[in-house]
């Protein structure tokens, strides 16, 4: 929800292009808390001995996951138009919803 608030607060110019990571952030890490990775993360710490390794683990996940999408995104923007990107980005959150509320996944 709350990084449909933060695109819908975006300006329309798809040229704008901040320096500032602190927009992708606070939009991270404001959708990303209390989701199932979060928990996920939180059963690890509570049974393993290290939790510096689980930070450090999940700190990785994170990055490299985050880095595969930047690669992937900047290479599907240079093919496709952005509203097709768009348009199907939301189909694909929708048909995932479907299918995760009737147990498919």
């Amino acid at each position: 929800m709350s990084a449909a608030l933060s695109w819908s607060r975006r300006r329309k110019s798809t040229t704008d292009q901040s320096k500032t990571p602190r927009p992708a952030a606070r939009t991270i890490f404001l959708a990303e808390l209390g989701d199932k990775t979060q928990l996920a993360i939180l059963s690890l710490a509570a049974t393993q001995r290290s939790r510096l390794a689980v930070f450090i683990g999940a700190g990785l996940a994170l990055v490299g996951t985050t880095l595969l999408a930047v690669l992937l995104g900047t290479t599907l923007a240079r093919v496709v138009p952005l509203e097709y990107i768009r348009i199907g980005a939301g189909v694909l959150l929708m048909l995932l919803g479907v299918l995760f509320i009737v147990g498919g996944l």
